[in-house]
């Protein structure tokens, strides 16, 4: 079942992600055993949801249409935060689709925690990515000079 987007916020949807990141973060360095395997389902599940939702919420109210209009010399930088975006959802569901393989448990969990820990790797630099072009913005309307 689809979660609804009316009344939600792109901030709420951010805020879920990055509980639900800290959640497989955790799970990571406690290493992932059978069990642990058959909690990150749900957990990417909700993960993979929260990052459509957002994306879809945030094209659908135009996110980032003021920063390209007052500054259109950032729209490559905007058009790769949001392809970036849309491939590390891509990517966390073909990882979710990977868990259900016939592996031996041992094989299954160490690739599933290699590739999960490069991909929360991948989700934090996207989010320093972005948070650096929010603040080139900020400072550039702030500072006039541009």
């Amino acid at each position: 079942m689809q979660p609804t987007l009316v009344g939600r916020q792109p901030q709420q949807c951010t805020s879920l992600t990055w509980l639900l990141v800290g959640d497989i973060r955790e799970m990571l360095q406690d290493h992932l055993d059978e069990e642990a395997l058959r909690w990150l389902h749900p957990i990417l599940d909700a993960l993979i949801g929260a990052m459509n939702e957002q994306s879809e919420l945030t094209s659908r109210e135009g996110w980032y249409d003021d920063l390209v209009g007052s500054f259109p010399h950032l729209i490559s930088r905007v058009a790769q935060i949001e392809a970036e975006q849309t491939e590390l959802c891509r990517s966390l569901r073909r990882l979710r689709n990977r868990i259900d393989r016939a592996l031996p448990l041992s094989r299954l969990a160490a690739e599933i925690e290699a590739d999960l820990g490069n991909w929360v790797s991948l989700m934090m630099n996207h989010s320093h990515r972005e948070a650096v072009l929010l603040q080139d913005v900020w400072c550039t309307e702030i500072g006039g000079e541009g």
